[in-house]
């Protein structure tokens, strides 16, 4: 019993540590690097017809989705795509600028967002 507990101890200090390292030791500019130099470019094409397509797909979306004027059920989002992956799954943060936009009286386009 007390092994485990105290593996969970040192395990909270060892992410406790990483969490204030990369804050308190490394450059914004470096972190930001870092992802730039880590990451991939979606080509134009791509990104072309995935914006087609959601312009097609964004009204039978909108209307499993839309609430009160607002977007909810992230997971029923199968028909949106952005960069690799289905809104259904990596949607969550166009979802809040969306809903922002909507509680402040404008009236946004998901797939322009």
């Amino acid at each position: 019993m007390l092994k485990p507990l105290l593996y969970c101890l040192y395990m909270n200090r060892v992410k406790a540590f990483f969490a204030g390292f990369i804050p308190k030791h490394i450059s914004s500019k470096a972190v930001l690097g870092f992802m730039n130099l880590f990451s991939f470019r979606i080509p134009k094409s791509l990104r072309e017809r995935h914006l087609k397509e959601n312009n097609e797909n964004w009204e039978a979306t909108a209307r499993v989705v839309e609430k009160n004027g607002f977007l909810e059920e992230q997971s029923l989002m199968t028909g949106i795509t952005l960069g690799n992956r289905k809104a259904s799954v990596d949607a969550c943060e166009v979802m809040a600028a969306y809903n922002v936009l909507r509680s402040l009286g404008e009236m946004p386009f998901f797939p322009a967002l």
